[in-house]
C-alpha cells in the first residue's frame, strides 16, 4: 500500500526531504513506516534507536501512537513536540482553567483580581461553517514571543504574575485554544493588562489557524487584530 509522509522541523532536516511518498506492507504500523523511512535515510537513525529526540506522528491530521496500523492512502506526519512550558505554553495541551487560576492566585497574598480569558473554536466564521480548526505554529519563536508578552506586561501593569498557553494541532469547534490569565492588586489593571496580552498575542506570536469545512474546504485565516474587535 502507498503511504504519503510529511517530516517537519528536526525530521525534515535530517531527511532531507519535507514530503514523500512510501510503499510499505499490508498491517504495517506508524513505527512500521518511521523504520522504513529511517533505512531510506540513515540520519533519522539517530533519533529512531537512540532516542535522542522525542518524535511525535500524526495520521491524517490526528495524534497517534507506533503502534496504529495504517491502511493505503494514509497521510502521517513526524515531528518533534512543540515548545513550552511553565508560565507560557504552545503545544497539542494546555493547562486546566482551574489550575491556572490556582497558580495565579498563589502568586502572591497581595492578589487582589485574577482575570481569565478562555479562547474557543467557533462552528461558524461569518458564513463559513468550521468542522474542525488547524493550528500550526513555529514552536520556538512562539514561546519566545509569548514570553515577552507576558513580561512586558508585568512590568507595564506591575502584574503579580500573567501567564499565556496556546494549543496546536487538530481541533473542533467548543474546544478551548487559548487560555491567558493575570494577576493583579486591583480589577482596573488586570482588565487592561488581559486584552492587551490576547491581542499582542494574535499580532506577534507565530501560531497560524487554518478553518476546515464539513466537505473538506479549507481556507488559512489573517490573524491580524481587527480595530474595535479585539481577540476574540
Amino acid at each position: 500500500m502507498r503511504v504519503t509522509v510529511r517530516m517537519f522541523a528536526t525530521v525534515r532536516e535530517l531527511s532531507g526531504v519535507g514530503e514523500e511518498v512510501l510503499e510499505i506492507g499490508e498491517g504495517a504500523t506508524v513505527g512500521d513506516l518511521f523504520s522504513a523511512l529511517a533505512d531510506r535515510h540513515p540520519n533519522l537513525k539517530e533519533i529512531s534507536s537512540a532516542g535522542k529526540i522525542r518524535i511525535l506522528a500524526a495520521r491524517n491530521g490526528r495524534f497517534c501512537g507506533w503502534e496504529e496500523e495504517l491502511t493505503d492512502g494514509d497521510e502521517v506526519a513526524f515531528f518533534p513536540p512543540v515548545a513550552g512550558g511553565g508560565r507560557v505554553s504552545v503545544g497539542e495541551e494546555i493547562p486546566r482553567l482551574e489550575d491556572v487560576a490556582i497558580s495565579l492566585g498563589s502568586s502572591s497574598r497581595d492578589v487582589g483580581a485574577i482575570a481569565l480569558f478562555v479562547g474557543r473554536v467557533r462552528e461558524h466564521s461569518g458564513d463559513f461553517q468550521v468542522r474542525e480548526m488547524l493550528y500550526e505554529s513555529y514552536g520556538e519563536m512562539a514561546v519566545r514571543e509569548m514570553e515577552d508578552i507576558v513580561s512586558e506586561a508585568e512590568e507595564r501593569w506591575g502584574l503579580m504574575a500573567a501567564e499565556a498557553h496556546h494549543r496546536v494541532g487538530i481541533l473542533r469547534p467548543g474546544d478551548e485554544v487559548m487560555i491567558v490569565g493575570v494577576a493583579s492588586e486591583h480589577r482596573g489593571e488586570a482588565f487592561d493588562a488581559l486584552r492587551w496580552i490576547v491581542d499582542r498575542i494574535k499580532e506577534r506570536v507565530p501560531i497560524w489557524k487554518k478553518e476546515i469545512s464539513p466537505s473538506g474546504e479549507g481556507r488559512w485565516v489573517s490573524g491580524e487584530v481587527e480595530e474595535g474587535k479585539g481577540a476574540e
